[in-house]
């Protein structure tokens, strides 16, 4: 909603470790419920598109969007 989100995706031995938020500008209190849950799930499932957050769906989709641009330019 609010521009930008960037991301920092730590992969080794090919899979995803850790995904840190850099940047953002999204509403405090719904970001961080999308940031917990998307970041968990992205880690969990190796894949970067996952069930957005409940009243967080935009959010949820530009960390997706920001996990699958870095590891696209990582390649």
């Amino acid at each position: 909603n609010n521009g930008d989100i960037k991301v920092e995706v730590k992969v080794e031995g090919g899979n995803i470790t850790a995904i840190t938020l850099k940047e953002h500008g999204e509403t405090e209190g719904i970001y961080e419920a999308a940031e917990k849950n998307v970041v968990a799930n992205i880690i969990k499932t190796q894949n970067a598109e996952v069930d957005a957050v409940s009243g967080a769906t935009n959010t949820s989709n530009g960390i997706m969007e920001a996990v699958a641009n870095a590891l696209k330019d990582a390649k």
